[in-house]
């Protein structure tokens, strides 16, 4: 017993010497290439997901110091620049509304866009899933980026556009349309309408 004992005890030695063989790597790299297939999206999927959240927070906050600046000066801001400082040729601004710096950035380090209707009764906060939602000229970049995270007040006519921050999809069509989870037709028509305020960041 004592003499077979001894002959594991060698081979086992003489086998940790020797050190892994070429399958036993090659299965090695497969299991660690089947853990990272797995875990990778995974991963990926939840940071996503994460700044998706923040961004629908910062959206919130601004809605919130949009609607408090409405409250007090009786019209949403020309920019949201007035947030932080009195843009001077308003009535009973009791701000700043916002106390971090300018401009507001979405968690994927684009800026967040800001419309307000002519008569500055409505307006509209956009951002871009990953993607800046707004091109150049000012409208909605629909050919880019599919998804946005939208919020809005205030009435457009003799219908309200209140929206809590949300995501909305477009869907190219036709009809070309937006939906989301709450998503008013008020809002939907907005969205989708050529006479939408140009956009700005400030």
């Amino acid at each position: 017993m004592a003499i077979q004992l001894q002959r594991v005890r060698a081979a086992l030695a003489q086998k940790r010497q020797e050190g892994l063989t070429l399958i036993e790597l090659l299965a090695v790299v497969v299991i660690l290439a089947v853990i990272a297939a797995i875990a990778v999206p995974v991963v990926s999927n939840a940071v996503d997901q994460s700044k998706k959240s923040a961004t629908l927070s910062t959206l919130g906050t601004l809605q919130g110091a949009i609607e408090h600046y409405y409250f007090d000066v009786g019209k949403y801001p020309s920019s949201l620049n007035d947030l932080t400082t009195s843009p001077g040729n308003v009535n009973n601004w009791n701000g700043p509304y916002m106390q971090q710096s300018k401009p507001y950035l979405d968690s994927w380090g684009n800026y967040i866009y800001y419309a307000v209707g002519s008569n500055k009764k409505y307006y509209i906060l956009v951002a871009g899933e990953g993607n800046t939602p707004v091109t150049p000229s000012g409208s909605l970049d629909t050919t880019n980026n599919s998804k946005f995270l939208v919020a809005a007040g205030g009435m457009n006519g003799n219908q309200s556009i209140g929206q809590q921050p949300t995501e909305v999809t477009y869907s190219p069509g036709p009809p070309a349309s937006y939906s989301g989870t709450g998503v008013n037709g008020n809002l939907t028509a907005l969205l989708a309408s050529n006479n939408l305020p140009s956009f700005s960041y400030n």
